[in-house]
């Protein structure tokens, strides 16, 4: 795979994260970057949610739900 097909691919997964959680910024996704743990603790931040229900909706976007 060539390194803009991964750039594409990576800013299209950034351009899905920030439609499903509107409350983050481009800055929040890249200060987590590829650390799960940090991304649900942004959203955990953000959404005032448990840690299970960030990591729930984690698992559904990783899914592609």
């Amino acid at each position: 795979m060539s390194s803009d097909r991964i750039e594409g691919n990576l800013k299209e997964l950034k351009d899905r994260a920030l439609k499903k959680w509107d409350k983050l910024t481009c800055d929040d996704l890249d200060e987590v970057k590829d650390n799960r743990k940090e991304l649900v603790a942004k959203i955990q931040q953000r959404y005032d949610k448990t840690k299970l229900e960030a990591e729930t909706e984690v698992n559904d976007f990783e899914k592609g739900h």
